[in-house]
């Protein structure tokens, strides 16, 4: 019996500390400044040149994980955004996932005017990939986290 009051005792600690998505979904003008500024940096990174690829196995592969990787992070910032104008979850990770798939689109767009740059069909798979897993994985356990949005 005093091992469950113990687990309970910790389950009630872990719910007092609110997810990062919760916190801000309860703050929408800095949660669409937040993505809007992401997206910028994303546009002003793939504006700079660089020398031509070398084709390699491991460089794609690494490439390809960074494109995941940056995009997931996008997707949890839209996420939030989405949540915060009162969309279902659902909702808000379609929207999340479909923005991040244009925004990739336009992205690889941009990069093939950029020169020593190419756009992908890879690129645009791993950024929407990316977007999709980060809004994904950025909602929060019902049972570790408060869901209240004060």
């Amino acid at each position: 019996m005093k091992k469950t009051k113990q687990v309970d005792k910790k389950n009630f600690f872990l719910r007092k500390i609110k997810h990062p998505t919760l916190w801000l979904e309860s703050k929408p003008k800095l949660a669409w400044t937040l993505a809007a500024a992401y997206a910028i940096l994303i546009f002003v990174l793939s504006s700079f040149p660089y020398a031509p690829p070398q084709p390699s196995l491991l460089k794609q592969v690494s490439a390809t994980f960074k494109h995941i990787l940056e995009y997931s992070i996008f997707g949890f910032l839209l996420l939030a955004c989405f949540r915060s104008n009162g969309r279902t979850r659902k909702k808000a990770l379609l929207f999340a996932f479909l923005l991040s798939l244009f925004y990739g689109m336009t992205d690889e767009f941009h990069q093939f005017f950029v020169p020593h740059r190419t756009a992908s069909l890879l690129d645009v798979l791993a950024d929407s990939f990316g977007g999709f897993l980060g809004a994904f994985l950025s909602q929060p356990h019902k049972k570790l986290f408060k869901r209240s949005r004060a």
